[in-house]
């Protein structure tokens, strides 16, 4: 019955649906790459990037746990780039409305 209720998702929210699928399939991909070929790869290797382009990026100052920078950095080189991977999922869920909560508007009471 909840079905019935269910409002249908913008174009918008459809296309970051979309997106936030297809970053979630290259972090798994990403992921299972790391754990079952790095050991496997010629040292040289693994500078090679094979990533599609990325949008713009902007230089910023941030505070993060000190036991989540150790785990991401243990985990290999690229670590600024996978906790970015990783926050581009999260607003992208926010914004399909994958992921839903009290904090969806922004400071001026707008819908993100």
């Amino acid at each position: 019955m909840a079905d019935e209720f269910e409002r249908k998702k913008t174009k918008a929210e459809l296309r970051r649906e979309a997106e936030l699928a297809a970053e979630l399939a290259r972090l798994h991909v990403e992921t299972q790459k790391m754990m079952h070929e790095w050991e496997h790869l010629p040292s040289a290797w693994r500078s090679i990037e094979d990533e599609p382009l990325t949008p713009h990026r902007t230089r910023v100052t941030l505070r993060l746990d000190t036991d989540m920078v150790k785990f991401y950095r243990a985990i290999g080189p690229g670590d600024q780039s996978r906790i970015n991977a990783i926050l581009r999922a999260y607003m992208l869920a926010r914004l399909a409305k994958v992921i839903e909560g009290p904090l969806d508007q922004d400071w001026l009471g707008r819908p993100v």
